[in-house]
């Protein structure tokens, strides 16, 4: 088949998947039921900036909720500065300008970038492991039903996802072809991510921890360097309106509204702080000899200590896998998807790997993946790897648990978990034995199917009703 009529059908199939996906989730939003507190906070703030551009608070709200229903908000909800930064509002309120102002017009935003997140994840699978690897990692994220279930909320979640995976797209397709240009992309999605919520400059910590490890020849490249400092020039009219509020008090006005780093010795506080203290020191053996590094970190890789990490991590991960797929593929039992606040306190720290396992076993082969040691990795396979623990650790270090948190995660897992696939399938298909070989072909495409008929279940039963907050 000619190569242009190849991009012709990929194209067309691509872009079929993000209408749909689109119009799906669009459908289900518009369905009667209750709204998330934030949902409703988020488009009334969304409203006040359409009288007021520089009304970014909740104060209204709390006010009338105390009122009219004598409920007592937290107290950042009465501050003159809502604790989020600003980009999310301010996309709403442009799609309210665009789509009228109804609760409609809000969900335009998660529905549409949830889309075009699709197209995005089959484009950073292409560069990762070809054509087949894209389709398949945006088939699977089409049918994810966590990715379903946030981008069908008038939730950040989704649009932190959209920017964040942007930014590491960007930032690779840099690397590795050599397009300067695509760093100026990079680092403005790095700062809108940032000006969405917070944790959005962890993609960007998780680029820069990755270029000073496999390729600090980069740290010479201006437009490399001048892309580094879009995040702060995004922040800085956010950072400047906080000071004008709040004074100079205001960063640890910021962390305590953010209840998880109020106390400098909690888990999230030295979690963040070991993570900038590893960059600002890599960093410093990069400028004090930018080869070096490279090297250390290449002969480290290949040790027999990492060796013998990989090979118990695989067998940790596959006794983790085996042991959750009995409840994870049966067909009359899916997660719980509720309402009430505080379900899933008191889980232990594994509950986001065990959960994702139950809304889809894809996850799976990521896990597999992760400590691969039968296929040869690569940097691009291992800056994946990079962005999914990292955003996962996080939000597993900060303890609140709904799994919409580590949405931008998830894009990272589902390409390595088609790519681990796609390997898998292409290993198998080198065995001489050719009953062996089409035993164990089947036995991967059988729990592929499996999988995704279970996926497609939960959607039908849980994510396609829109009816739940935490889950």
């Amino acid at each position: 088949m000619p190569e242009t009529l190849k991009k012709i059908l990929v194209s067309i199939l691509i872009g079929g998947l993000c209408v749909s996906a689109f119009f799906i989730r669009f459908h289900n939003f518009k369905k009667p039921g209750p709204r998330t507190v934030d949902e409703v906070v988020y488009y009334v703030m969304a409203r006040q900036m359409d009288d007021n551009i520089f009304a970014y608070n909740a104060a209204g709200y709390a006010l009338n909720a105390r009122i009219t229903q004598g409920k007592q908000l937290p107290d950042y909800f009465y501050d003159p500065l809502f604790k989020h930064p600003p980009s999310f509002i301010l996309m709403l309120y442009l799609s309210l300008k665009v789509f009228g102002p109804t609760p409609l017009g809000a969900g335009f935003v998660p529905a549409a970038l949830g889309a075009l997140s699709i197209a995005l994840i089959y484009l950073l699978g292409r560069l990762i492991g070809g054509r087949a690897v894209g389709i398949l990692a945006a088939g699977f994220m089409f049918i994810d039903p966590v990715g379903i279930m946030s981008s069908q909320k008038v939730w950040m979640d989704t649009p932190l996802m959209f920017f964040m995976l942007l930014t590491v797209y960007a930032y690779w397709k840099a690397i590795r072809d050599k397009n300067d240009h695509m760093f100026f992309l990079g680092g403005l999605a790095a700062g809108i991510s940032v000006m969405i919520k917070y944790p959005g400059i962890l993609t960007f910590l998780c680029v820069l921890l990755f270029v000073l490890l496999c390729a600090p020849e980069f740290f010479k490249n201006k437009k490399f360097l001048i892309s580094l400092t879009f995040p702060v020039l995004l922040s800085l009219p956010w950072i400047l309106m906080n000071y004008y509020v709040y004074g100079a008090d205001f960063i640890h006005k910021r962390l305590v509204v953010h209840g998880g780093f109020n106390n400098p010795l909690s888990i999230p506080f030295l979690f963040f702080d070991a993570l900038c203290l590893g960059i600002l020191l890599s960093f410093w053996f990069v400028v004090k000899n930018p080869t070096e590094i490279s090297a250390r970190f290449q002969r480290l890789f290949a040790s027999r200590f990492v060796y013998y990490l990989k090979f118990f991590g695989f067998i940790g991960a596959a006794v983790f896998v085996l042991f959750h797929l009995p409840k994870s593929l049966d067909f009359y039992e899916v997660p719980a998807a509720v309402w009430f606040q505080g379900a899933f306190s008191g889980q232990p720290r594994w509950f986001y790997f065990q959960r994702l396992l139950k809304f889809c076993v894809l996850y799976g082969f990521a896990y597999l993946a992760f400590f691969d040691i039968f296929f040869k990795s690569d940097e691009g396979r291992f800056l994946m790897k990079i962005n999914a623990f990292l955003i996962i650790v996080f939000f597993v270090a900060w303890g609140n648990f709904q799994c919409r948190y580590i949405l931008p995660a998830l894009p990272f897992l589902m390409i390595l978990s088609a790519d681990y696939i796609w390997r898998l399938l292409g290993g198998l298909a080198r065995i001489n034995w050719i009953s062996l070989r089409i035993l164990l072909q089947a036995v991967v495409l059988i729990l592929v199917v499996l999988a995704v008929s279970k996926t497609m279940l939960i959607n039908y039963a849980v994510s396609f009703t829109n009816d739940m907050c935490y889950f």
